[in-house]
This record gives structure tokens, C-alpha cells and sequence, in this order.
């Protein structure tokens, strides 16, 4: 039996937004964790990050407007939705997501012929003027001070959105 990563995408970085991406970049189970939100950077969020390749900030896309939850739902194999704008009064978002809370195993995402890691490029080469940022690798020097945070999310939010 071959072992596959499991890629998840996260709607929405707000607070339970980055408390479901920490829980599962560290559940220890080789997840991938894509985190879909409005804002171009993702301010607080790399200092949580917990390893190289395991957490990956796609910022400036509205989901619902710039790409549909159904489309995330086809490409991850799991979409957990943590914005209040996607929860229609006329359906349950897990209505959706079903596979995903069934306990019932599904193909992964790469078994399907989908491939999550390329998706933002994909996003990027349909003209959305997406940024990206990915986790730094854990033998990046901590920031450890309020002041070296204030001066990094100075200079994340000078960079401009282009590809």
C-alpha cells in the first residue's frame, strides 16, 4: 500500500481558519494544507508554521467569486470551509463536503489525476492576481520579538500583487 499526502484546502484564515491548518499540519498524518483567504499576505500566520511544504498561503481569491467551493472540492480531497459568506441558509456546507466526514475513504486527490500542488499556478495562469506564500522550512531563523514581526508583515504588505 503506498503512502500518498493528503491535501487539504482551508477556506478562510481567520481565527478558526488558522486553528484548523495548525490542527492539521501537526496531526502527524503528512497532510498538506492549502489556506485560501481574501487578504494578499498572510499576516500572523508564518510564525505558526510548523514545517518546509506542509502549509501554503494563497491570498488575494475570493472563494465563490474568483473559483467555485465545488471546484477546491474536486481538486483537495478535503475542503473545510471557515468563512460565514459560503454557508448558504438553503444547504449545509457539508452537504458538500460529504466524503470528507463520511469516514469513508475516497481516491486521493493525486489517484483522481488532480494535482493540489499545482492548482494556485493554475489559478495564476487563468489571470486572478493571486499571491502565494509558503511555510518557511524549520531551519529558517525564528522571528521572535513583537518588533521583527511588526517590521516583517511591513515589508510582506509592500509587495505587490503581480505575478
Amino acid at each position: 500500500m503506498t503512502h500518498t499526502r493528503i491535501h487539504v484546502a482551508v477556506v478562510g484564515a481567520g481565527a478558526a481558519g488558522l486553528h484548523a491548518a495548525q490542527l492539521l499540519t501537526t496531526a502527524g498524518r503528512g497532510m498538506c494544507v492549502d489556506l485560501y483567504d481574501k487578504l494578499p499576505c498572510p499576516h500572523a500566520l508564518l510564525q505558526h508554521a510548523t514545517g518546509a511544504g506542509t502549509l501554503r498561503f494563497v491570498g488575494n481569491i475570493t472563494v465563490g467569486r474568483d473559483v467555485a467551493l465545488a471546484q477546491l472540492n474536486r481538486t483537495y480531497d478535503a475542503v473545510i470551509s471557515t468563512v460565514s459568506e459560503l454557508h448558504s441558509p438553503y444547504g449545509h456546507p457539508t452537504d458538500i463536503l460529504y466524503d470528507a466526514f463520511t469516514g469513508r475513504l475516497r481516491p486521493s486527490a493525486e489517484e483522481r489525476g488532480l494535482h493540489p500542488a499545482t492548482f494556485p499556478d493554475e489559478l495564476k495562469a487563468a489571470g486572478l492576481p493571486i499571491t502565494v506564500w509558503q511555510a518557511p522550512s524549520q531551519t529558517t531563523a525564528p522571528l521572535e520579538t513583537l518588533e521583527q514581526w511588526t517590521y516583517a508583515l511591513y515589508q510582506a504588505e509592500q509587495v505587490p500583487i503581480c505575478d
